[in-house]
């Protein structure tokens, strides 16, 4: 299994590296982990270049195949 991970820079609810820790923690494979990172608050698709960061960061992922 695959798991897709984002954050948002500025986010005050869940800060981005507390989340990204967790996972360390909890044993999350590093190959099976794609984390993304944009310049906005929690909801990381709010304004239209994050939209558009967003859409293709979900696109990417959902098409990548495992070697």
């Amino acid at each position: 299994m695959r798991l897709f991970w984002m954050a948002g820079y500025y986010d005050l609810t869940t800060p981005a590296y507390a989340g990204r820790y967790i996972l360390d923690q909890v044993g999350v494979p590093a190959d099976q982990l794609t984390a993304a990172h944009f310049a906005g608050p929690h909801g990381v698709y709010d304004g239209e270049d994050n939209l558009a960061r967003f859409n293709a960061a979900v696109r990417s992922f959902a098409i990548r195949t495992r070697p």
